[in-house]
């Protein structure tokens, strides 16, 4: 099973670059399209203990996870590239999920290791069968 399992959805950070760069020594020119694999990053013994293992508390702020850099997880962008949209979708994922977890008990049975298909984005290779089970306090 995938408990405990990090599985991201997304695999990389695309840009064409506007002005010349120097990257670890190297000059990278202006025009060059590069990719960043997050990926590689979150699974660094170098920025995360245990970076294989399922652990969401490791992104809340404070002192316990000062050596994670402020720029390792960027998901809507920074500064002049910031996604016009990010408020809207955080506030909308905040709401959905306080209604779900208001509402549900959310139960997941996999018989089998869950395995990751990619088209741009990274998705499930089948259905993951997430119960929701109506909360009788809700």
């Amino acid at each position: 099973m995938n408990e405990g399992k990090v599985l991201p959805n997304g695999t990389e950070i695309s840009r064409i670059l506007s002005k010349d760069l120097i990257l670890s020594g190297y000059l990278v020119p202006a025009g060059t399209h590069v990719n960043m694999n997050q990926s590689v990053l979150y699974r660094s013994e170098q920025y995360f203990e245990s970076p294989d293992k399922f652990l969401p508390e490791r992104w809340l702020r404070g002192k316990q996870n000062s050596n994670i850099h402020p720029y390792m997880l960027i998901p809507f962008g920074v500064k002049a590239r910031t996604c016009a949209g990010r408020r809207f979708a955080e506030q909308d994922l905040m709401v959905l999920l306080a209604f779900i977890i208001n509402n549900f008990k959310l139960e997941c049975h996999l018989e089998h290791p869950l395995k990751q298909v990619y088209h741009t984005l990274l998705f499930p290779e089948e259905p993951l069968g997430i119960l929701f089970k109506a909360r009788k306090d809700g």
